[in-house]
């Protein structure tokens, strides 16, 4: 129960910092010409992701804002596939992350997609904390998974080491 009780308040502490992260550094773009950018398939694949790269790294949390979530939430799974193809495994975390997102409701892709948020983050070596206790959230709340305390500890040392 203790146990329950820490794993809880480090969640809270972590969106705390997302949301205080989030008004400190704001997107150089809009919205709506990240998704223009995104959408024309003629600019190249790296372009593209760079644009949906920066549109969903400011904001960890969707559903805080419905509406831009409305048109970006179908885009995740082509997002994986063209980083995956362009070398970009630095961006898989996210993606998969948000793609646990897109997918509410379906409790084993949102688990499937949690597990590959954690192990993208360890090959890329590309530990965010908002978007690895995020995962680690979804396994242990949605997915019923036994997280260890330690896995978390160990992820936010290396996302310490990352930033």
């Amino acid at each position: 129960m203790k146990q329950d009780f820490n794993i809880r308040f480090k969640i809270i502490l972590i969106v705390f910092g997302v949301l205080f992260t989030t008004f400190l550094f704001g997107q150089t773009k809009t919205d709506d010409e990240l998704y223009a950018i995104w959408c024309d398939v003629t600019n190249p694949e790296t372009v593209r992701l760079e644009a949906i790269w920066e549109r969903l790294d400011i904001d960890s949390l969707p559903y805080q804002e419905p509406e831009w979530w409305k048109k970006w939430d179908k885009e995740t799974k082509e997002a994986i596939e063209l980083a995956i193809k362009n070398g970009k495994k630095e961006y898989l975390p996210l993606f998969y992350m948000m793609s646990a997102q897109s997918v509410e409701g379906n409790t084993e892709s949102m688990c499937d997609a949690a597990h590959k948020a954690i192990e993208s983050a360890k090959v890329a070596n590309a530990s965010k904390l908002p978007i690895i206790f995020g995962a680690y959230y979804i396994l242990a709340f949605q997915c019923n998974e036994n997280v260890e305390e330690e896995d978390l500890i160990q992820r936010f040392e290396s996302s310490r080491t990352n930033v």
